[in-house]
């Protein structure tokens, strides 16, 4: 059985509080060939994390809400827009779980986000 990749670090561009966060696109590949993984029946979650990698929750998205799978084939899903209101000048973090069909679940990116102070408040 092919393995997908082991969990790549992925630092997101800085946001400026209050502001909207763009979609973010990510691809599941095979970790020996670089092959797209099907993620047909996957189903992914993500927690934003205030500080550290253990930190507080302020925002938890899946594929029931904020991920969306665009193409399955391909390994293709999303985080879909979403505005941080409450979110403080701070940097956050954030991990992916992918469990397949078959109960096997990994992490396949994590990363950081850095809140901006906005200028007009």
């Amino acid at each position: 059985m092919a393995t997908a990749q082991p969990t790549v670090i992925r630092p997101l561009f800085p946001r400026v509080k209050g502001t909207t966060f763009d979609v973010v696109t990510f691809t599941l590949t095979i970790k020996s060939s670089g092959l797209p993984v099907d993620i047909t029946g996957y189903t992914f979650e993500a927690d934003y994390r205030r500080r550290c990698k253990t930190g507080e929750i302020v925002k938890s998205i899946s594929t029931a809400s904020g991920i969306t799978i665009t193409d399955a084939t391909n390994g293709v899903y999303r985080f879909d827009l979403f505005t941080p209101v409450s979110w403080e000048v701070e940097t956050y973090w954030y991990g992916v779980k992918a469990t397949a069909p078959s109960g096997i679940i990994t992490e396949p990116v994590q990363g950081t986000v850095e809140i901006l102070q906005n200028i007009p408040d």
